[in-house]
C-alpha cells in the first residue's frame, strides 16, 4: 500500500531554519579544523536571511546545494542532507538516535525539549522524503546515535 505524503507549505521560517542548521554545522567543521572555511558569508547581517514579514523567501539553488555538498567532508554531508530536508536544527540533527526515526513509516520523531513545546509530549513528527529514508538506510549503525564518529562518539556542536 502506497503512502500518502501531506504537502506542507514552506514557509520562511522553515528556510530560515534549514539556512540556520547548515551555516552552524558548517562552522563546527571549520572550529574543528575539518575544513578552511565555511561557504556562508562572515557578516550575519549579509542578507541571506530575511525577516518573516518581508514576505521573501530565500532558498538555496540546486547548483548551490550542489556546492555545498561538494565542499564538505564526507562525515558531514548526511548531517547536511538531513538538515537541508527536515529544516531540524544542528542541535537536534546533532541529538538524533535511531529510536527516533521509523524507516519503514518514512518519520522522524522528536521529542519535546526546552525549545519544542507540545502539551501532549510526543513532539515533532518530520516525515521524510524518499531520499532521506535512503539516505539514512545507508547510514552505519555504530551507536544509538544515527550522527556519530567511527567509535560511536556522537558530534557535538560546541
Amino acid at each position: 500500500m502506497k503512502k500518502e505524503r501531506r504537502l506542507v507549505e514552506v514557509t520562511e521560517a522553515h528556510v530560515n531554519r534549514v539556512m540556520a542548521g547548515l551555516r552552524r554545522l558548517f562552522n563546527f567543521a571549520v572550529n574543528r579544523e575539518l575544513m578552511a572555511d565555511s561557504p556562508f558569508p562572515k557578516n550575519p547581517k549579509s542578507g541571506l536571511f530575511y525577516p518573516e514579514a518581508k514576505g521573501l523567501r530565500k532558498f538555496f539553488t540546486e547548483e548551490q546545494m550542489g556546492r555545498i555538498i561538494e565542499g564538505a567532508p564526507d562525515w558531514l554531508r548526511p548531517m547536511i542532507l538531513t538538515a537541508y530536508y527536515t529544516g531540524m536544527r544542528a542541535g537536534e540533527t546533532f541529538r538524533l538516535r535511531w529510536d527516533h526515526v521509523d524507516l519503514e513509516a518514512g518519520i522522524i520523531y522528536l521529542p519535546s525539549s526546552k525549545t519544542l513545546k507540545d502539551p501532549s509530549g510526543l513532539g515533532q513528527r518530520i516525515v521524510m522524503q524518499r531520499e532521506l529514508i535512503d539516505l539514512l538506510r545507508g547510514l552505519p549503525r555504530r551507536s544509538e546515535w544515527v550522527f556519530s564518529n567511527a567509535e560511536g562518539v556522537p558530534y557535538h556542536h560546541w
